[in-house]
């Protein structure tokens, strides 16, 4: 059974055995109400999860449903707007009379509903929302699956000590919103004492928010897909890649100023790339799996089927590359 069958299976358990649900023991399906992003910043997930609520949905019915009964999704559109998800909730609550809900994918969006349970005592299963508000405002219809930011950041907690962050002088981010890295620093177990003892300068580059990019993204659903960017990047922000080609061309700059090991690779050795792939084809018998375009310092390889086999064929021709260009 699949994770969104035994999700969906939850909904109509709860749906039929809920205090509030006398007046539709008549119905001849489970109403399901569905409170997702289809449009707007957050559609790429909000419509995965729609798609696996389907693919749940159909694999019960095809069983004969929950305890005789099919199950009947009312999917609505909350347009990644907070008001929206509010006004969509109290739709499918007065007018489509779904007893349960699940939904609303963003944290912003399931805690503009909440007030609309209470209101209506109709409860809801958030799927995806991390926000800690939602468990600990006290609405006892409110039930989650996913776990609320405080239990993400106490698993981290143990990672941290292994990263050594706090020994770096400087650390340079490109995330438009503080997260664990960034602010390490505060991060739960590290005292005031720590604090004091961490050097580290950490520097914030303007990067750009999702809607401010356009190119291929790929989300936790392993869909590969193309958005077009909603607007421009507001004042200094830049895309990544514009800040990482700035960042190449000045570093290749100065290789070209003073020099360095395998400088020829950064200046841009139109040889050296031929000459890996010469070597690595001698060796392997084959084309790595990925390869940037004529210099070493663009050359990648990524999990060749060979294993330690591959990695070693690689490093063989790398290693002659880089005595070449000692």
């Amino acid at each position: 059974m699949t994770k969104h069958t035994k999700l969906l299976r939850t909904f109509a358990a709860t749906a039929l055995l809920s205090a509030g649900l006398v007046g539709y023991a008549g119905a001849q399906t489970i109403k399901i109400g569905v409170n997702e992003p289809l449009t707007g910043p957050f559609a790429a997930s909000g419509t995965y999860v729609v798609n696996g609520a389907k693919i749940a949905a159909d694999e019960i019915n095809a069983k004969g449903g929950v305890l005789g009964k099919k199950i009947e999704l009312i999917i609505e559109d909350n347009k990644s707007n907070p008001t929206e998800a509010a006004a969509v909730a109290e739709k499918l609550i007065t007018a489509d009379k779904v007893p349960v809900m699940m939904g609303a994918w963003g944290s912003s969006l399931t805690l503009a509903v909440m007030p609309k349970l209470m209101e209506y005592k109709v409860p809801m299963v958030v799927e995806t929302s991390s926000s800690g508000k939602i468990t600990t405002s006290g609405n006892p219809y409110i039930f989650r699956i996913s776990p609320p930011s405080s239990v993400e950041a106490a698993a981290f907690r143990t990672i941290l000590p292994k990263m050594s962050v706090k020994k770096a002088d400087f650390l340079v981010v490109c995330d438009i919103y503080p997260e664990e890295t960034s602010d390490f620093w505060a991060s739960p177990g590290i005292s005031k004492e720590d604090m004091k003892s961490i050097k580290t300068e950490v520097y914030r580059l303007p990067g750009a928010g999702f809607a401010e990019k356009d190119g291929t993204f790929v989300n936790s659903a392993r869909w590969l897909q193309w958005k077009w960017a909603a607007l421009p990047t507001p004042g200094d922000a830049k895309l990544d890649q514009e800040i990482l080609a700035r960042i190449f061309l000045k570093v290749r700059e100065l290789y070209q100023k003073e020099g360095g090991k395998f400088a020829d690779a950064v200046k841009g050795n139109p040889n050296a790339g031929q000459f890996f792939l010469t070597n690595f084809v001698a060796a392997q018998g084959a084309l790595p799996i990925m390869v940037g375009n004529d210099t070493i310092g663009a050359i990648g390889i990524s999990g060749a089927p060979g294993g330690d086999k591959d990695e070693a064929c690689a490093k063989a021709g790398i290693d002659k590359v880089a005595a070449q260009l000692r």
